[in-house]
């Protein structure tokens, strides 16, 4: 297994709406890949029809699938954040992304919000993954950082999407060198 020595092994990724977080996160995904590092979790790109977003799509990074995972439209009874209803097949799918490989070198999880801090959707998930040891991006609204901070217990660094600095932020988890295996 291949271990990173980061300041630290959370790292928060905050943003506006739409100001490319999930975007970025795919090429330090890929970024993670070329340099030798397993890459699991869950991304979830916005779907959108003529214009409008009408939802969210899951992405198992490790296997690659893309599942519908929720939408503008849906039955009473299914879970919903926002004006967004979650598809139960799909956050299963989506659970499964983020609790199903626990040693990988890092794992992604887009994005942590208002479900998650009333304790449903992928809640259990996420604490679960924040006692593993690899190296943990989660993207969360800028309006619930503080929150989730608090409800976890501990400081990590936070990652502004609209940071200058942020290429020298990444280079500090990353380092320069390619990484060796221990």
């Amino acid at each position: 297994m291949i271990r990173l020595e980061p300041a630290s092994n959370l790292w928060l990724i905050t943003g506006p709406t739409h100001s490319g977080k999930t975007t970025f996160l795919f090429e330090i995904v890929e970024l993670f890949k070329k340099k030798g590092f397993s890459c699991s979790g869950l991304l979830c790109p916005a779907r959108f029809s003529r214009g409008r977003r009408i939802g969210y799509e899951g992405m198992n990074i490790h296997t690659g699938e893309i599942f519908p995972l929720a939408g503008i439209d849906g039955p009473e009874n299914r879970q919903k954040a926002g004006r967004f209803y979650f598809d139960p097949d799909g956050l299963a799918k989506a659970k499964a992304a983020v609790s199903g490989i626990s040693r990988a070198d890092l794992t992604v999880v887009d994005e942590i919000g208002h479900l998650e801090l009333r304790g449903s959707g992928l809640w259990p998930e996420v604490l679960g993954l924040l006692k593993q040891p690899q190296v943990k991006w989660f993207v969360v609204r800028r309006s619930l950082v503080d929150r989730f901070l608090k409800r976890i217990g501990q400081g990590t660094p936070v990652l502004h999407f609209s940071d200058t600095d942020l290429t020298v932020k990444l280079e500090s988890v990353m380092g320069k060198a390619p990484p060796s295996r221990r």
